[in-house]
């Protein structure tokens, strides 16, 4: 590496010149040729180019001061440009780039002839002094370099010469690059008003740039929908013709006007303050947990296909997961029917497809076992789930099992479902069969202790986000629709220079092809049109990314007791499957800067009717808990409810009940609020003030007939003026969330059902039938008066389905 330090004075022209609130700033030009200059000092001769330069901060010098310049270059290309104040340990980087160097090729040309012909309007040097006067910058003497300037479509071409002495210790003069910034900037006629530079695609110098030359600048953005940004290119020849400088994939943004904020306009705050409890994270705490006898009465599986032989005639029925075929589970029901089922996750599960087949094998027992009710109480035992005590390796295959069960708990009430994670290896001999029958719902043991998952808020202040915006390179699955384009439009707000969004289908017209037009406008943008599994192949010429986001995801609700093989896959698929192809899209050699997988609230706590989707989003969790574990930055976030994407078309529901949905805004901000904690697996999601549950009221004494009770739930949970027997609860908007809420406002007056049973039971007739003949438990407080019904019906069992 090359490392080379200059003093540079407030006094120098190129700062004294370049001024902004009136404090000499070294131009964003002028950094651009101290690391061009760099390069060739460390390797002279050949062709330089700069590749991605981003602007990180202004570099100031205030009035009397010095400060050293340091620039440096590594063996791998990568130039960067940093200030060293007194007694810091490191410099503050500015601004960075990649170089690289080829050999001189040989002279090309323009046709200055038709350079001229394009641009034939004059633009008046006092119209040029007016921009500057307008621009915020205080543009000195060092910094007027254009001497004449005309105008065409889109273009500018000046003529544009150095003021004497700063021409040669330089490989690109300041004032002359500076001026091509300030071309770009009056061609966008103020719609963005005063423009800085924020980043440049690339800089290609051929050989020192020297006296009198053309200029040609154009802009490559549609005007007026730059969104506070204006995109352009240039080309810098002598009068001759023979180019000596490109530029291409330049960016100049609006200066913030926030107080003293370095923050380009459109760029998000670096610490907005996000509600209490919005964020929050698993963690594991020490407990003693309950114990449990054992359940008498009828039997216990043991499935596991670690185990074989005879089952014992004291024990336990030994049961392989692969022989768990449909004429086999009967048999063995019919002759020991189970009270309890214990299954002991397969361990070393690690490629997508075995995944996938593993967890496809779950949800078949779970069909099997719910096929003939009562359902037995479930344990499934899992190895190495979750980083119980520190950065342990982590199996995403028994993570998914997680959220699997949890969603089993919801949709069977009345099962015991429990969770024991087992670690690997240590020093105290697991737990025996007996040993994880406790009384707590979920527990993981380590090395002799028990620990149960707890669900605190993120109190700290985040730092710096993870890497920059300004000038990076992101990948986006899910990236052309729903939430992925606002994560989309928030990056190139805050300056990224390369997006890559990667989706099933191209939008060709309506709103989101607007957005994605203007993000063109914004930033270099490629639009890829694949299966997220297929990424490897579609990104072998992808160079690195400094960030990317995998938020694609299908969702297919349904009873896990009803889902077809198939559902679950589509589910899976850009899941369980999208995850590992993405870790293969890139090399040793070509790792992000960070991942962000788009994970869901479901994982963590399960939802009715999203069994597959709470399971494939464990699983991320898992994959990225194991990333870390292996020292790479990737977090796992665990979605609430959105506004828009899948959640849009049943937000307005949700809020009725007073379940919020996040603003696609204030989802960003909170991706961006996390994005500045260290790595690791949050769960973010709006924040409801709490409100009375009238739910759980009673609403009739146990002596009274039942229709109106239950037709008082129903008008109050749907929403509706009026519900008769002959209606359908599918028609009348009942989701799962409603389900629940029914079934808990009909355990208060004494019914206690199975959410999923107004699934199997939509017509409202049939539904009163059936609960008409379960048994009522009395209230466990006074009722309340019967509400009246608005069609009273005497025999309401007439209804149909």
């Amino acid at each position: 590496m090359s490392a080379h330090r200059t003093p540079l004075a407030a006094d120098d022209p190129v700062l004294r010149d370049h001024r902004i609130g009136g404090t000499p700033v070294l131009a964003a030009a002028a950094q651009v040729d101290a690391m061009l200059t760099a390069c060739d000092a460390a390797r002279p001769g050949g062709s330089w180019s700069l590749e991605q330069v981003a602007f990180l901060a202004p570099l100031r010098v205030p009035p009397g001061t010095t400060v050293e310049v340091e620039t440096t270059l590594t063996d791998d290309g990568e130039c960067a440009l940093g200030s060293w104040e007194p007694g810091a340990s490191s410099p503050t980087p500015h601004s960075r780039a990649r170089a690289t160097r080829s050999a001189l090729p040989p002279p090309h040309y323009l046709d200055v002839a038709q350079l001229r012909a394009g641009c034939v309007d004059e633009v008046p040097l006092a119209a040029v002094a007016d921009w500057r006067r307008g621009s915020g910058i205080e543009y000195g003497p060092t910094f007027h370099a254009i001497r004449a300037a005309h105008r065409g479509p889109g273009r500018m071409l000046a003529l544009l010469r150095a003021s004497g002495g700063l021409t040669d210790p330089h490989l690109v003069p300041p004032a002359l690059l500076d001026s091509v910034f300030q071309c770009l900037g009056m061609l966008d006629d103020g719609t963005a008003e005063g423009c800085l530079p924020w980043y440049v695609g690339r800089v290609t110098v051929r050989r020192r740039v020297t006296g009198t030359v053309l200029a040609l600048v154009e802009r490559t953005d549609p005007q007026g929908a730059s969104g506070g940004a204006v995109r352009g290119r240039a080309t810098v020849c002598n009068q001759q013709g023979e180019v000596l400088l490109e530029l291409d994939g330049i960016i100049l943004k609006a200066p913030g006007r926030a107080g003293g904020s370095d923050r380009p306009a459109g760029a998000p705050a670096r610490h907005r303050p996000v509600p209490a409890r919005s964020v929050t994270v698993v963690t594991w705490q020490p407990v003693t947990p309950t114990p449990e006898p054992e359940p008498t009465g009828l039997h216990t599986w043991l499935v596991s296909r670690e185990l074989s032989g005879e089952s014992p005639d004291d024990g336990p029925v030994l049961l392989d997961p692969t022989d768990l075929h449909d004429e086999h589970v009967d048999r063995v029901r019919a002759q020991t029917p189970p009270a309890e089922v214990v299954y002991v996750a397969p361990r070393g599960v690690r490629d997508a497809d075995e995944a996938a087949a593993v967890l496809q094998g779950v949800f078949e027992r779970v069909r099997r076992l719910a096929a003939e009710p009562p359902m037995p109480a479930l344990t499934i035992v899992t190895n190495a789930a979750h980083q119980v005590t520190g950065d342990e390796p982590v199996e995403p295959a028994q993570t998914a099992l997680w959220g699997l069960a949890r969603t089993l708990r919801i949709e069977h009430p009345q099962v015991r479902v429990r969770l024991v994670d087992l670690g690997l290896g240590g020093a105290t001999p697991p737990p025996t069969l007996d040993e994880v029958r406790h009384g707590e719902a979920e527990l993981a043991w380590r090395d002799g202790t028990w620990y149960a998952p707890a669900h605190p808020a993120v109190d700290a202040t985040p730092g710096e986000p993870a890497g920059r915006a300004v000038g990076g390179r992101f990948l986006i699955t899910g990236g052309l629709g729903g939430i992925g384009l606002h994560v989309a439009e928030s990056l190139a707000g805050a300056g990224c220079a390369h997006l890559t969004l990667v989706g099933r289908t191209v939008p060709t017209q309506g709103p989101a092809r607007d957005r994605l037009d203007k993000l063109a406008a914004a930033c270099d943008l490629r639009l890829l049109t694949a299966d997220v599994r297929d990424l490897p192949g579609a990104l072998a010429d992808a160079e690195p990314f400094d960030g990317v986001f995998h938020a694609a995801g299908v969702l297919r609700d349904g009873l896990a007791r009803s889902l077809s093989p198939e559902r679950v896959d589509e589910v899976f698929a850009p899941k369980i499957g999208g995850v590992h192809a993405l870790d293969a899209a890139f090399g040793a050699r070509a790792r992000p800067g960070y991942v962000v997988l788009f994970s869901s609230i479901s994982a963590t706590h399960g939802n009715l009717g999203q069994s597959s989707y709470a399971c494939a989003n464990a699983y991320l969790d898992g994959y990225a808990a194991r990333r870390r574990a292996e020292g790479e930055a990737w977090y796992s976030l665990g979605w609430g409810l959105w506004a828009v994407g899948m959640g849009e078309r049943v937000a307005d529901a949700a809020a009725a009940r007073g379940i919020p949905a996040l603003p696609a805004d204030d989802g960003v901000a909170l991706l961006r609020h996390t994005l500045g904690l260290p790595p690791g697996n949050y769960v973010l999601s709006a924040v409801d003030t709490p409100k009375d549950d009238e739910m759980t009221t009673p609403v009739t004494s146990p002596d009274t007939r039942l229709w109106p009770e239950l037709s008082a739930i129903l008008k109050r949970t749907l929403h509706v003026s009026e519900v008769s027997p002959e209606d359908n609860l599918l028609d009348l908007g009942l989701d799962s969330m409603m389900a629940v809420e029914v079934s808990a406002a009909l355990a208060g007056a004494g019914v206690e059902i199975d959410p999923a049973t107004f699934f199997d039971h939509p017509g409202v007739g049939a539904l009163l039938r059936h609960l008409e003949g379960l048994p009522r438990a009395a209230p466990a407080t006074p009722p309340a008066p019967p509400a009246a019904s608005a069609s009273p019906v005497a025999h309401p069992a007439a209804g149909t389905a």
